[in-house]
């Protein structure tokens, strides 16, 4: 994971951390810099706080975790600095997916 070196240092806002590709970036961006010292600065973005604190307790409390609100239908404020921006939100779930697979995939793309 020699390209996860390029993020050290940085602040990187992740929307949808607590879904399944946004906490899974998350977590490869935690693991990586504890073992590295990479000092990345995450901000969590999301509709839940309670949901955010819960699937990332173990680094919530830690400076450079940061729990930002944030819903995707809605104007937003950003931090004024960072570096990069994963947008991983989404309204899809299983069953939508399945009864309306078109339409759910044109509002994430």
């Amino acid at each position: 994971m020699i390209w996860l070196k390029h993020f050290e240092g940085k602040s990187i806002f992740i929307t949808g951390s607590t879904g399944l590709i946004g906490s899974a970036v998350a977590d490869i961006l935690f693991r990586y810099s504890e073992l590295h010292n990479g000092n990345i600065k995450i901000y969590l973005a999301g509709r839940s706080k309670e949901r955010v604190i819960n699937r990332f307790s173990k680094y919530i409390s830690q400076k450079y975790c940061i729990y930002r609100e944030y819903d995707a239908t809605h104007k937003n404020e950003l931090p004024d600095s960072l570096d990069y921006m994963i947008h991983a939100a989404s309204n899809a779930y299983p069953y939508l997916i399945q009864k309306n697979p078109i339409e759910t995939m044109q509002d994430n793309f």
